[in-house]
C-alpha cells in the first residue's frame, strides 16, 4: 500500500501515525492507493531544491486542486484531528518539524504556497 510513496512520504506517514486520531489516520490510509497516481504528486516527489518560482507556483495550484478532490472523496480529511492529550498545536508542530526534516526547500515552499492558496478566497469574475 505504501510501496509507491516516496521515502519522505512514508516517513511522514509514520509521524502522522503518532499524532493523528485513528479515524483521521484511517481516512489517510484509504486514500493512499490513489495518491501516487496523480502526476502532480510525482512532480512534487521529484522536485529539485532549486526549482524556479513559476514552476513552484503552478505545482502548488495543481496540488490544491488535487487536495480539493481528495477532500471531496474522503470527507474525513477535511480536518486533522490529533490523538494527543496536548491538542492540535503540538501535533501541528510535530508535523512541521517532520516536513522540514524530510523535504527540500522547494518542496517546503510548495507546501507553504498550498497553505496560502487555500486561505485565499477564489477570484470571481466581476462581470
Amino acid at each position: 500500500m505504501t510501496g509507491d510513496l516516496s521515502e519522505a512520504d512514508r516517513s511522514l506517514l509514520v509521524v502522522m501515525s503518532r499524532v493523528l486520531d485513528p479515524s483521521t489516520l484511517n481516512a489517510y490510509t484509504e486514500m493512499l492507493p490513489i495518491i501516487p497516481t496523480d502526476p502532480a504528486i510525482t512532480e512534487f516527489d521529484n522536485l529539485p531544491a532549486d526549482t524556479d518560482e513559476q514552476t513552484r507556483h503552478e505545482l502548488a495550484e495543481r496540488l490544491v486542486a488535487f487536495g480539493d478532490r481528495l477532500r471531496t472523496e474522503h470527507p474525513a480529511l477535511k480536518e486533522l484531528r490529533p490523538d494527543v492529550p496536548t491538542g492540535v498545536h503540538p501535533a501541528a508542530r510535530t508535523l512541521a518539524v517532520a516536513v522540514k526534516d524530510l523535504y527540500n526547500r522547494a518542496q517546503i515552499d510548495v507546501l507553504h504556497r498550498i497553505r496560502c492558496l487555500r486561505r485565499t478566497p477564489p477570484r470571481t469574475d466581476p462581470t
